[in-house]
């Protein structure tokens, strides 16, 4: 893709819509579909890469896009079910993480890596620190592009930005963590249907719970400014909550 100007693919799916700022920006917008190489109707993300490459993830695939064909890495490739996406998240190298997006079958999860068109496992690429059955959820953080998160099934959080953090263990390792952020004095961390904040020594300092008894807390779509938090339950309707004298409204 050109670096000369921005390519806004338009997938007309489920994707949300984007906000666009006044910036003077050179959009080129391009509706992509299944009649011109898209391989599924359901897209669930995607992220950029630094060369440019759209990267979607799809049901039992990713793909990427160059403007004008898809490459497609399948379910057998990634070891993942064929009915099921996987949350991605790029680095700052181009190498694209990924974690199949399932809380009912054993999961899996692993590192693409465009320059060697090779697929990695997260045991290799984390030098043993982490297990590619364990990790749960990998987000990009919504401040910088270079920081990942990545929340395991043992309830463990890690940062990511070239080399690995860990940056909080619950006590209680099946805690699902679903997102976390990076604040002055600590980190927010999305834990079920709790948002705590805790400071660089591990130690919680505040919990808010929210009222939705059958909602998990999922995603934190900003933090200024003010903190918006999404819920979802179980038929995937969200709610968007916002901290305001000490409660999740």
């Amino acid at each position: 893709m050109s670096k000369t100007r921005t390519i806004l693919v338009v997938l007309f799916l489920i994707f949300p819509l984007l906000k666009l700022t006044g910036q003077s920006y050179l959009f080129d917008v391009q509706k992509i579909n299944i009649e011109n190489g898209l391989p599924d109707r359901s897209a669930f993300y995607l992220d950029e890469d630094n060369e440019g490459f759209i990267w979607v993830s799809l049901r039992g695939k990713i793909c990427r896009y160059d403007g004008y064909m898809f490459k497609t890495y399948n379910s057998s490739q990634l070891n993942i079910g064929d009915n099921y996406s996987a949350f991605i998240a790029i680095d700052s190298i181009g190498n694209i993480l990924y974690s199949e997006n399932d809380r009912v079958r054993d999961k899996n999860s692993g590192i693409i890596t465009p320059s060697k068109d090779s697929i990695y496992s997260f045991e290799d690429f984390s030098k043993g620190l982490l297990e590619s059955n364990k990790v749960f959820k990998i987000h990009k953080s919504i401040q910088d592009k270079n920081t990942i998160y990545l929340n395991t099934l043992k309830g463990e959080v890690y940062k990511y930005d070239g080399s690995f953090q860990k940056i909080y263990q619950f006590p209680n390792q099946k805690k699902y963590v679903f997102s976390c952020e990076k604040v002055d004095d600590g980190y927010w961390i999305l834990g079920q249907s709790v948002l705590r904040k805790i400071n660089f020594n591990q130690e919680e300092v505040e919990s808010y719970s929210i009222s939705e008894p059958y909602d998990l807390l999922f995603d934190i779509k900003s933090l200024s400014p003010g903190l918006v938090l999404e819920s979802r339950n179980h038929f995937n309707e969200k709610r968007y909550w916002t901290l305001k004298n000490g409660t999740l409204i």
